[in-house]
């Protein structure tokens, strides 16, 4: 099979100077892509595609499972630490199912492959085609009713509706799309447009439309009474790109064109940053050099005043966002690229891991520092009295202008007042290590860290 991979958004210079060097070829590139790699020639079809993706997870990936596999690969090798997530099954798959349970709400089903669910209630050994239409993480499988069959731009889907990527649904090629929806759909079909679509010859995207619709009627009319696949969709999957992953890609860019260290990391603050970007990079290329340190704190001088608020997002391996209450900045080191937080706590009930009871006027310091994967918060009475310190252990920190955010590794360390250090949830960080939603390596670097700030609490 050939190696096609169609790259898109705010990494697109890195990680196709990185692909290309694997041994792989670009998929219809942007302009201005092929002009900074000097690409005469490249593909106009492609077997998987990574595209850029909101927070947390930095890219998403899509395509043939075999060379899914081998761009994963690569992605861990070169770019860890990095979180993982798969869909449990592949997006637009399309089967045969046997109900096997009844209930009031749903069924269950077989496909033969793996069980489910579909809405409603259906009679035991009752035969239905069913299909999948959104990535599938942690929770149960449910099914669709209907088919639906996945291409290279789009997901055509049974009784749905027209989908077209938001960054482009008011633009020319936005608009476009719905126009060829509309003359080449037929009633009672929808279509979710993929971001490939942007770049892509619109003649490309109808004959697909078209390709896909007769598979469909093809899937429709089978008259098999076997349980089973017929339709095997495309392999999906969600990748967290940490601060790490982001400097690694800086290192990349700059053999491309001249890049400030930091650049993908405050690429993700937003489009606000463009401007202070492209002007420090455009210092570099006239041979200015100790621009990077003189932008750091620079930018942490101005933004991370003593007093602000900032809030913190502890998302979960799965991509669960957890809100911790917020902290107001009584500290901030340009220098070091911290600032330190302090919370005031509210609820009732017992710290995890601390085994102390929450009283009212508790509160909590911390300090959070950019690119650091282990965080201590001291919990604190309102008198002062030190209640226990929480280490917390997880991918390195991003400080953002409004927010502290990182994914959470499960594993966590804590000292209690009396002194007693204990590890805690040891076994859900060898869970994601097993489900391949961290690597092997970043797990022994975690083991690493966990005897250090061990040996490091025992000292205070």
């Amino acid at each position: 099979m050939p190696k096609n991979v169609y790259i898109q958004g705010i990494y697109s210079t890195a990680i196709s100077r990185l692909f290309l060097d694997k041994g792989f070829e670009l998929a219809f590139p942007s302009k201005t892509i092929a002009k900074r790699l000097g690409l005469e020639k490249f593909s106009s079809q492609w077997s998987a595609a990574l595209i850029s993706n909101p927070t947390p997870f930095g890219l998403k990936l899509f395509g043939d499972s075999i060379v899914v596999k081998e761009i994963l690969q690569i992605i861990k090798e070169e770019l860890d630490p990095v979180v993982i997530r798969k869909s449990k099954i592949n997006l637009g798959l399309t089967a045969l199912a046997e109900v096997i349970e009844e209930s009031d709400k749903r069924s269950k089903v077989d496909i033969g492959t793996i069980q489910g669910y579909i809405w409603g209630r259906f009679p035991v050994g009752s035969k239905l085609l069913v299909s999948v239409r959104e990535p599938i993480f942690e929770d149960d499988i449910v099914f669709s009713p209907g088919v639906c069959a996945s291409g290279k731009y789009s997901m055509l889907v049974q009784n749905g509706d027209v989908v077209i990527p938001k960054h482009i649904l008011n633009n020319w090629k936005g608009k476009k799309l719905l126009s060829l929806a509309k003359e080449t759909l037929l009633p009672g079909w929808g279509a979710v447009f993929f971001e490939t679509c942007i770049n892509s010859d619109e003649k490309e995207i109808k004959d697909e439309l078209e390709q896909l619709l007769a598979k469909c009627k093809t899937l429709l009319e089978n008259k098999t009474e076997s349980k089973g696949v017929l339709h095997e969709g495309i392999e999906y999957c969600e990748i967290y790109l940490s601060y790490e992953s982001k400097s690694k890609l800086d290192e990349i860019r700059n053999k491309v064109i001249p890049t400030v260290k930091g650049h993908h990391y405050l690429r993700s603050w937003g489009e606000g940053m463009n401007t202070l970007i492209h002007f420090a990079e455009n210092l570099l290329s006239h041979g200015i050099d100790k621009i990077e340190e003189n932008l750091y704190e620079s930018i942490f001088t101005e933004v991370f005043k003593v007093g602000k608020l900032m809030n913190i997002f502890h998302f979960k391996p799965n991509g669960r966002l957890i809100k911790l209450s917020p902290g107001k900045i009584i500290a901030s080191d340009p220098k070091d690229k911290s600032v330190t937080l302090m919370r005031n706590l509210k609820g009732t009930g017992v710290y995890d891991g601390l085994e102390a009871k929450k009283e009212i006027g508790d509160y909590a310091v911390a300090t959070y520092k950019l690119g650091s994967m282990v965080t201590r918060t001291h919990y604190y009475r309102k008198g002062g009295e030190l209640i226990g310190i929480y280490s917390n252990f997880s991918t390195p920190i991003e400080i953002y202008p409004n927010a502290i955010s990182y994914i959470d590794l499960e594993v966590d360390m804590v000292k209690k007042s009396s002194g007693e250090i204990k590890i805690l949830d040891r076994d859900k960080l060898e869970d994601i290590v097993v489900k391949e939603i961290i690597s092997e390596k970043l797990y022994w670097r975690l083991l690493e860290l966990i005897e250090n700030e061990k040996k490091e609490l025992a000292n205070i």
